[in-house]
């Protein structure tokens, strides 16, 4: 993806994700090199390492849902599936996509603005959103949201310092500072912190490739009242 076509990070990121073109290209691009396939598939195994922690549950909500990639790992431990995203034409394509699995409901919206009630699921999975924002306030309206929505469990993925592709974009935006990142490094203690200033503690962190990839999953749960 060209600079000029990637998403930049900080809120507003999502409209780019509004357009039923942008949203089948998103959906096939995680197939279209080995190298991709083979990350892809160790995406489902972090996600499966995450769910294991947890268990079966009676709901869980997909948020944002984007275009269902992981919605087969989903269903598997879930009595109902339920999914939202703000691009309604990325739920499109993920139901275009996952015709053979069932979701109990569908919801259009930012997570800061989804008119659901509180502690509706048991558990919520949030992939590839935190890493769009910079800012620590926007991360917290975000986590905050998340929160609200789950009654124990929250699963959020991040990307994090301290790894070979996270040394590779510090060179490359020394080399070209006029080229920003559409994602954001973060310190996994300063996730933590803003994780935790949420009402919910780490279980478990997830790697991608430890020391390569900074892609992590926490597994998060509520603390008791």
């Amino acid at each position: 993806m060209s600079d000029e076509s990637r998403p930049k990070a900080g809120p507003g990121f999502e409209t780019k994700y509004q357009d039923d073109d942008y949203a089948a290209r998103y959906a096939d691009k995680h197939r279209t090199s080995v190298g991709r396939i083979i990350a892809d598939a160790f995406e489902m195994r972090m996600a499966e390492r995450a769910l294991r922690r947890v268990g079966r549950v009676e709901s869980i909500l997909d948020c944002p849902a984007g275009a269902g990639r992981f919605w087969p790992v989903l269903h598997r431990y879930a009595n109902t599936l339920h999914v939202a995203d703000a691009s309604a034409s990325m739920l499109a394509e993920a139901e275009r996509r996952h015709p053979e699995i069932p979701v109990a409901s569908r919801s259009v919206g930012r997570v800061q603005d989804l008119d659901l009630a509180a502690r509706s699921f048991d558990l919520v999975f949030s992939n590839r959103l935190i890493h769009h924002l910079p800012m620590a306030k926007d991360r917290m309206e975000v986590l905050t949201a998340l929160g609200r929505l789950t009654r124990e469990w929250l699963l959020v993925s991040a990307w994090v310092e301290g790894n070979l592709a996270h040394r590779r974009r510090q060179r490359r935006e020394t080399r070209h500072p006029d080229r920003p990142s559409g994602r954001v490094f973060l310190p996994l203690a300063t996730l933590e912190e803003e994780i935790l200033r949420t009402g919910f503690v780490r279980r478990l962190v997830v790697r991608k490739f430890s020391g390569i990839s900074p892609l992590v999953m926490l597994v998060c749960q509520r603390r008791p009242s």
